[in-house]
């Protein structure tokens, strides 16, 4: 998603969450020029290497990279999160919109993943944008959760990845989930799952060779929270951390901080900050839990749209000069439980992530302060027989978690975690094509791919999204 320089800096968001292959190198060919998109979300990142692709329909596959000329090669990556060691898989996107893994496999970070936790709950492992590609588009940032660092891989111009020297990097704290990138600053949310330490949002300067410095201004949220994001909106010095609520922890009714950052990026509260959530209109009974999971802006006006799971609505928001918020509306989700968001380069449709029921709602954001949901899609393959999940209810096996657009926006991508622990169904870790159509429409015309297939473990929820659309040269 692109946003207008309509103000002087730039605005991070950031949300909270509390719940619970290794070979080296991604190859391809060569090529002069990189292009990388980064979306608000997650895990996924696509670059592009070469002029733009031509938009179409089209599905997906496993199978070695190929069919794309080079002058119109783009990448994607996906973390494995796996707890036996973490890697990033790199997909090829041909011309038609579909993905294939490249030949090389999956590229080690140097650090462990964070798959299932005991017990397994949701929460904790919530997260968006747990992969991030720095402002120039050289470097690859992703995190190890299970072992609290930072890797950095230096992207190739042909798609490879290499390590940083010193890479990985020190978090700062425990269980990075999430990353954002603000110029040469990169913040990192520390979810501190266990609940015996605060979680924190930690500042980083980004050396022009990779290297990862420690900044003052680590921003400490309280015990009881765990952040899900760390969202840059350009135009503006705002940090803004929604806080998803565990129910094993003691309960903080503080759902939304607002702070804002330094020219070192430190953070600090804006005034009024933090928001809770409205009162509860959903009519579900009994009443559910205040809980803000994702969050992303409209890319024109000055509107904040955050998800709220528990109560299976979308919260509205405007947002100040000076980083504090108004509610000025709710949207009810037919899908369900509301994952991750993204708008359109353009304005006019918001999509959201139903993790619940395994698919995706287009909202019309005519008047984007009041967003109409128009369609919903339901996922490919979500899963075999159901299993009983933390609530007692009937879960689906397979989830989408993290979405992205392609540069042309022509193609959705969306990632899928398998969520349940049982043997007997190993299966869920997909990772889907949308085309969109007209009127804002999204269609599935061929099966996901299967991770299992290419050594991400049934154990292990794999995650990551992202695209930046823009042409980068690499030295």
């Amino acid at each position: 998603m692109r946003h207008p320089s309509s103000f002087a800096a730039a605005l991070l968001f950031a949300t909270s969450c509390t719940v619970d292959v290794s070979t080296d190198g991604v190859g391809g060919a060569n090529s002069e020029a990189i292009t990388v998109t980064v979306g608000p979300l997650d895990g996924v990142v696509s670059v592009g290497v070469g002029g733009a692709l031509e938009p179409g329909a089209g599905g997906t596959s496993s199978a070695g990279a190929g069919g794309t000329s080079a002058a119109a090669r783009q990448f994607a990556y996906i973390e494995t999160n796996d707890a036996k060691g973490n890697a990033v898989i790199g997909f090829e996107r041909s011309a038609d919109g579909s993905l294939q893994a490249m030949r090389a496999g999956p590229k080690k970070t140097g650090g462990a993943g964070l798959s299932f936790v005991d017990p397994k709950r949701d929460g904790p492992l919530d997260a968006d944008q747990p992969l991030a590609l720095s402002a120039d588009g050289k470097f690859l940032f992703a995190v190890n959760a299970g072992s609290d660092t930072v890797a950095v891989l230096r992207v190739e111009a042909d798609g490879s990845l290499m390590d940083v020297a010193g890479s990985p990097f020190p978090s700062n704290g425990r269980n990075p989930m999430s990353l954002g990138v603000r110029g040469d600053t990169l913040y990192v949310v520390n979810k501190a799952i266990d609940g015996t330490e605060p979680p924190n949002l930690s500042v980083f300067a980004v050396t022009s060779s990779g290297q990862l410095l420690s900044v003052d201004g680590t921003y400490a949220l309280p015990l009881g929270t765990s952040p899900t994001s760390a969202y840059v909106v350009p135009g503006r010095d705002l940090v803004l951390s929604a806080g998803y609520f565990d129910g094993s922890r003691a309960f903080d009714p503080r759902q939304i901080d607002s702070l804002t950052a330094d020219e070192k990026g430190g953070l600090r509260p804006v005034a009024g900050s933090p928001w809770p959530l409205p009162e509860d209109t959903s009519m579900i009974l009994p009443s559910p839990i205040p809980v803000a999971r994702s969050v992303t802006t409209h890319p024109i006006e000055s509107v904040l749209y955050v998800g709220w799971p528990t109560r299976e609505q979308i919260g509205v928001y405007t947002f100040d000069l000076n980083g504090a918020l108004t509610h000025v509306g709710t949207t009810h989700t037919a899908g369900g439980g509301v994952g991750a968001l993204v708008v359109e380069e353009q304005g006019h449709w918001l999509y959201a992530l139903d993790p619940s029921s395994a698919s995706v709602s287009t909202f019309d954001l005519f008047d984007p302060t009041f967003p109409i949901q128009k369609d919903i899609l339901q996922l490919k393959r979500p899963g075999g027989v159901e299993f009983v999940g933390t609530d007692g209810q009937p879960t689906l096996t397979s989830q989408p978690y993290q979405l992205s657009f392609d540069e042309e926006e022509s193609h959705l991508y969306v990632l899928s975690q398998r969520e349940t622990t049982s043997p007997e169904e190993p299966f869920g870790n997909w990772l889907h094509t949308l085309v969109v159509l007209g009127g804002g429409g999204l269609a599935e015309p061929a099966d996901p791919i299967d991770l299992g297939e290419i050594g991400v473990s049934p154990s292990a929820r794999p995650q990551g999204l992202v695209i930046v659309p823009r042409a980068m040269p690499v030295p």
